[in-house]
């Protein structure tokens, strides 16, 4: 608000130095307010306002029209400095200041982290489908997998989701008709929408927990009843993802067992395995067990 007073009094002002400490400045502020309003809307819904675009989505740009408008008492400051004060010293003194405050937020502790994002599945798990869209005949495959697959395979082969899969197995008689069938496994289940950090040097910024949490699967696991969790998706894959895949892993290997030599390994490392089987597709394998 002092800000937007300043601006008002400096255009009333005759002068083209008064005028050039207020440029621009009102754009900023009204996406400031605007950026406020969004976050209101997100956060507190009770207030029966219109939620224009997710927070997570919108936090950058509104994180930087922040920070857009925390330099403007500074910008204003170095503006009035330029009337007494010759641009050579100017510029001396904000490399003091820029140092000072990097040395300052060092030292309370209170130093910026590295980018985070929020992850949903292996990186090998993204790799291997992208190898899969390159090597294979546009829609003569099919990923099976969870749903996170499905939105990078939807526009070249088939997605069939890992618990629907399992569920329609269970029930008998049931095929995939398509030529080539990939069915993702993840031995050590990530512990879903997990924060997982960027890493780099101490000097730009602080670095967070960039290892992976993830479980085991197991035989005991793939036992367990997975009805409890399927009602919603994300509270499947977040609380329900140790059975589920335990259960995937389990039907791979008895379906091996049921047709020797059919299944075979496109990819696998530490944590996550691609099985697939190649099938005659005017005569489809029964993939009820």
């Amino acid at each position: 608000m002092l800000v937007l007073c300043f601006c008002i009094i400096n255009k009333r002002w005759h002068g083209e130095d008064r005028e050039k400490m207020s440029n621009r400045y009102i754009p900023l502020i009204l996406v400031s307010l605007l950026s406020v309003l969004i976050f209101i809307a997100y956060n507190s819904p009770d207030l029966g306002l219109l939620v224009l675009i997710p927070n997570h989505r919108f936090f950058p740009s509104g994180h930087m029209a922040t920070l857009a408008v925390l330099m403007m008492p500074a910008d204003i400051l170095f503006s009035f400095c330029t009337q007494v004060l010759s641009d050579k010293i100017l510029q001396r003194v904000s490399i003091v200041l820029t140092g000072g405050i990097y040395m300052l937020m060092k030292m309370r502790g209170s130093f910026h982290g590295y980018l985070d994002f929020s992850l949903t599945r292996y990186e090998s798990a993204a790799f291997v489908t992208e190898s899969i869209i390159n090597e294979f005949q546009e829609k003569n495959f099919t990923v099976v997998s969870p749903m996170d697959d499905a939105y990078q395979v939807e526009l070249y082969g088939k997605h069939q989701e890992i618990s629907d899969f399992l569920t329609k197995c269970e029930k008998g008689n049931w095929y995939i008709p398509t030529e080539y069938v990939f069915i993702y496994v993840e031995k050590k289940p990530i512990e879903y929408y997990q924060n997982f950090y960027f890493s780099g040097p101490a000097c730009l910024a602080v670095s967070g927990n960039s290892e992976i949490k993830y479980t085991e699967i197991s035989k005991s696991a793939a036992r367990e009843d997975l009805s409890q969790y399927i009602n919603a998706r994300w509270f499947l894959y977040k609380y329900g993802r140790t059975i589920l895949e335990s259960k995937a892993y389990e039907w791979c290997q008895s379906f091996a067992e049921k047709n020797p030599l059919t299944l075979k390994t496109y990819y696998e490392d530490e944590q996550f395995v691609c099985y697939y089987f190649i099938q005659d597709i005017e005569k489809p394998y029964d993939l009820a067990l």
